[in-house]
Formats: structure tokens, C-alpha cells, sequence
């Protein structure tokens, strides 16, 4: 089983599955280690803004599908996603700057922005990279504001089945 993250060390992390509410005991959800992490080829820590920040995590032991942990399905390769396509990112982190971590996990729903928008002067500019995914722009909901590691997951409707796809970025 790989899981989808950040760029990170196996010695440092616990993966959560299933998991909502960290202050409590849940049915249902799993604690494991990872064994390893496959971080992207072009992951670059000294330049985060080059993209590329996403990783695999093997679990060391099988996890069994149930209500609360199920797999997540890749669409193919070069699938390009339109605009105003509903994503969503989630994460424990602060709600607020400085604010109190909250226990239950955060969600907050985005819609895609074309790359001609987001690579434009008034948005992320030459920052932005075509291998990258660019979400949201309100101001009020983004990766900063549920989470700073927080994953962005897409729900596409593609064929009858649920499609997610996990990456991380920082959003306008």
C-alpha cells in the first residue's frame, strides 16, 4: 500500500488512516509506520517553488479496507483538469495564524484555476510550473489556512467511479 505526501523522512512520521478526530480513540482507524518514502526524482528542498512536492509512502504492514479507509484511484497520466473542477484540501493544521491546532480533521472545498490564470503576473506568475495543479484564489479557504502540510484531493466523477487525486501546493 503507498500512500500520497510531502517529501520526508520514514523516521519521523506516523501514517493515520481513517482518522478524524486525533483527541479521541476511533473505530476503525490505523496507526503504521512507513517502511519507506519514494519522493519524487526532481523534489528540490532548497527550491520548493521547482514543484515536485509529493511522495509515496509504503506502509510496513497491510491495512484492511473498511467504512472509513478506502483506496484512491489515479487517473491517467497527462489528465489535465478543468477549470472550476471541485477539490478539496484537508489537514489538521492551524485554523488561523498562531491559532490552536484543532483535533477534528479540516476541509475546505476549492475549484481549479486554469494555468493561463494562475501563471499570470496578478496570480503566481513564472512560479507556477504546467506540472503543477492551481486551486482556489478567494482568499478565505486554502492549504494555509487548514493546513500548511495539507493535501489537495480532487473528486472526479469519470466514468461511474470517484477519482482522488492527492497533491501538495500552496494555493492564492
Amino acid at each position: 500500500v503507498f500512500i500520497l505526501s510531502l517529501p520526508s523522512s520514514t523516521l519521523t512520521y506516523r501514517v493515520f488512516i481513517g482518522k478524524y478526530n486525533l483527541a479521541a480513540t476511533e473505530a476503525g482507524s490505523v496507526a503504521v509506520s512507513p517502511s519507506k518514502i519514494i519522493v519524487h526524482r526532481n523534489w528540490n528542498s532548497n527550491n520548493v517553488a521547482n514543484g515536485y512536492d509529493i511522495a509515496l509512502i509504503k506502509l510496513s504492514q497491510h491495512v484492511t479496507l473498511s467504512d472509513q479507509i478506502q483506496l484512491a484511484c489515479l487517473p491517467a497520466a497527462q489528465t489535465i483538469l478543468s477549470s472550476n473542477t471541485p477539490c478539496y484540501v484537508t489537514g489538521w493544521g492551524r485554523l488561523q495564524t498562531n491559532g490552536a491546532l484543532p483535533d477534528k480533521l479540516q476541509q475546505g472545498r476549492l475549484l481549479v484555476v486554469n494555468y493561463a490564470t494562475c501563471s499570470s503576473a496578478s496570480w503566481w506568475g513564472t512560479t507556477v510550473k504546467s506540472t503543477m495543479v492551481c486551486a482556489g484564489g478567494d482568499g478565505v479557504i486554502s492549504s494555509c489556512s487548514v493546513s500548511p502540510l495539507s493535501g489537495l484531493g480532487f473528486r472526479l466523477l469519470s466514468l461511474g467511479s470517484v477519482t482522488d487525486i492527492f497533491s501538495l501546493k500552496s494555493f492564492h
